[in-house]
């Protein structure tokens, strides 16, 4: 066996990627069109095989594959944790479609559907997997200091088009009018966070919420030692 130490933050989000089978974000769509789902199907409907996201076939040519993107944002702003990699080649929906989707090698680069079952009486998951938390679509709606979130399309939210119009895709779930839960569209490092109106302090416009790490069992964590986490490879 042979150590190998890797970068703390990428060593997570790694980790978050692996154990989405696990109970807390499992192998189904919590809503139809399945923006929030981040499990491993990497195969379309019809069984052909998913191409990675960050594969130089994608890259290259997604602005002409139809695919919904936007062409303001940088490919990467239209993912959770805005990093494609860690996305691997497993069906996502980063441009809201009707449901989750990938793309494929078909005498050129083509999109087409997944199917991934709808989940049955699953309850929305209070924690995030990953430390950007672009995952997370739980329904917390007060910051760290206790402010009340105000809805991501309401006039006062900060950010302006860019969050409220341009970023809808890099949302966990659909934006509705009320919708104020926490959520991180723009791959902040802090985690997620929402828009907050304060009396008195007109500067004071947005803050993180107070969202914590899923716990996972002990065998699934890998350790951590100083400033490194350290994994084994055979």
């Amino acid at each position: 066996m042979e150590g190998l130490s890797i970068n703390p933050a990428r060593a997570r989000d790694e980790m978050a990627r692996t154990m989405v089978i696990a109970a807390v974000y499992p192998e189904c769509r919590l809503s139809e069109k399945g923006m929030e789902y981040i499990g491993t199907m990497n195969m379309t409907e019809i069984g052909k095989a998913c191409l990675r996201w960050d594969s130089e076939n994608v890259t290259s040519s997604y602005v002409s594959a139809n695919a919904g993107f936007n062409e303001i944002l940088f490919f990467e702003e239209h993912f959770l944790n805005q990093d494609p990699s860690l996305h691997k080649n497993f069906c996502r929906n980063p441009t809201g479609l009707a449901k989750p989707w990938c793309f494929v090698d078909d005498d050129g680069l083509k999109i087409e559907f997944c199917w991934i079952r709808s989940c049955d009486d699953f309850s929305l998951p209070e924690c995030k997997l990953s430390q950007k938390g672009g995952e997370y679509v739980g329904v917390k709606d007060k910051t760290i200091s206790g402010f009340d979130c105000i809805p991501w399309l309401d006039a006062d939210s900060s950010g302006g088009d860019r969050i409220r119009g341009l970023r809808k895709g890099s949302f966990s779930d659909e934006l509705t009018d009320s919708h104020n839960f926490c959520r991180n569209p723009n791959g902040n490092p802090g985690g997620p966070w929402c828009n907050i109106v304060v009396p008195g302090k007109p500067n004071l416009k947005w803050e993180y919420c107070d969202v914590s790490f899923c716990d996972f069992d002990a065998k699934q964590r890998t350790r951590e030692s100083g400033d490194h986490y350290e994994s084994t490879r055979a």
